[in-house]
């Protein structure tokens, strides 16, 4: 899912909601219509690839797109303005089946937590993607079914940046999972 921003000439982040520009008290900005020179227009885009091992051999693999969580999007302009400084860290993996939305702030079900190790990659232009891997080992069997990105590496805490909900990957103990998750501007 895609979700226009607008960068201002004095670096705000605002958002665009049908054809409007509205800023953070939710009120219509007019100064967009007259300084549109000065505006670029940032849309992010969220994907995933989901690699299934069991006994060191590839059982599953998947390409997803997922949605970028209002309070994601939030944590993105504080740091863009300096006013948040926990970037994105961690991984977590659930249980959930409750579809995604918007609002969320959490995993419906979360069973598992890691560190990522994050990359700056080239999709369109150079550095223009974020990219999240996590790499998950289970000892425990798990109907694997949602996934976020968090800027927290402890267990249901932290600011959700996004969320997936997908059918589900069947884990038992022994098997892994690797997550590389990109977000693109």
């Amino acid at each position: 899912m895609k979700f226009p921003l607008v960068i201002s000439s004095d670096g705000k982040v605002k958002l665009m909601n049908e054809g409007k520009i509205i800023d953070a008290e939710g009120l219509v900005d007019l100064t967009y219509w007259s300084n549109k020179p000065n505006i670029e227009q940032v849309e992010l885009h969220g994907s995933a690839d989901i690699l299934h091992y069991r006994d060191g051999k590839l059982i599953d693999s998947r390409h997803l797109d997922n949605l970028i969580v209002n309070v994601g999007i939030a944590l993105l302009a504080g740091l863009t303005d300096g006013s948040a400084t926990a970037y994105i860290n961690a991984m977590a993996l659930g249980t959930g089946t409750t579809a995604a939305a918007s609002t969320d702030t959490a995993l419906e079900t979360e069973v598992i937590r890691v560190a990522t190790t994050n990359a700056l990659v080239t999709t369109t232009v150079t550095n223009d993607t974020a990219q999240f891997t996590g790499s998950f080992s289970f000892t425990a069997s798990y109907a694997i079914t949602e996934e976020g990105l968090f800027n927290s590496t402890t267990a249901s805490s932290g600011t959700m940046l996004s969320h997936m909900v997908f059918a589900a990957v069947n884990v038992v103990s022994g098997d892994s999972i690797q997550y590389i998750h990109k977000i693109q501007f």
